[in-house]
């Protein structure tokens, strides 16, 4: 396995080994609109290396569930620490965070 851009939609997002380790690449952006709220709901974070605009309140599983693919063979770390995937649904993100989505890919 090798590291390489995945893109999804319009957007590609750099590869980056981030803390899952070597074997996995970026999940690439797209999508994201349904998680701007009023503005007074929003935060900013940082998703595979770029800054995006969420709703507060937003969880790793509204994340991935809009940002990926698909949630087969994701890998979700916030600020530098691997999400378990059944904790992605009660760990709410917060302003400021650094988020990786990661995401396993075959090819050499």
């Amino acid at each position: 396995m090798t590291l390489e851009e995945r893109s999804v939609g319009r957007d590609t997002m750099p590869a980056s080994p981030g803390p899952v380790g070597r074997d996995a690449s970026p999940v690439g952006a797209g999508g994201g609109a349904a998680f701007l709220g009023a503005a007074g709901d929003r935060m900013t974070l940082t998703l595979n290396g770029e800054p995006i605009e969420l709703a507060a309140g937003t969880t790793v599983a509204d994340l991935v569930a809009t940002w990926a693919p698909s949630v087969r063979g994701v890998a979700a770390a916030v600020d530098g620490a691997v999400v378990p995937r059944g904790a992605w649904g009660r760990t709410v993100l917060r302003d400021g965070q650094r988020v990786e989505l990661l995401t396993a890919v075959q090819g050499g």
